[in-house]
């Protein structure tokens, strides 16, 4: 079976389920229902983060609260977009450095890494956890 379409995939309620096995190749899939994406969430074992911008804290906090393995890169701190964020001493998240430590409070178990590979003064530290972890 072909990867499906939207005509193939049709756009009913009843229809939100994708298996891996009716997909050739993934990345010409093109979600557009929301069930379907929400479902694809709900069933994820793994979250991936490579400088997620704005959504490098939820990315950690869905794998958190659904006890999966993640891996996220952080990035962009936006300070003035996420002005609630404080540290566990109450200071205001402002700097990666203050970022990667607020995010790493979130878990006791939370493991961080630089990533050797990538150049040095780039935002380089992955934040992750295993499943053993948990």
């Amino acid at each position: 079976m072909g990867s499906p379409t939207p005509s193939s995939r049709g756009n009913s309620r009843k229809d939100n389920h994708i298996k891996a096995e009716d997909v050739e190749d993934a990345k010409d899939v093109e979600i557009t229902d929301a069930s379907i994406a929400f479902n694809i969430f709900l069933n994820a074992d793994l979250v991936v983060g490579f400088h997620p911008d704005g959504g490098t804290e939820p990315a950690i906090d869905f794998a958190l609260a659904r006890a999966i393995p993640f891996a996220v890169v952080p990035c962009c701190v936006f300070p003035s977009l996420f002005k609630e964020r404080t540290n566990s001493q109450g200071v205001k998240v402002k700097t990666y450095e203050q970022f990667i430590e607020y995010l790493s409070e979130k878990h006791i178990n939370m493991r961080q890494q630089e990533i050797h590979a990538m150049k040095p003064g780039s935002k380089r530290r992955i934040l992750f956890m295993l499943k053993d972890d948990f």
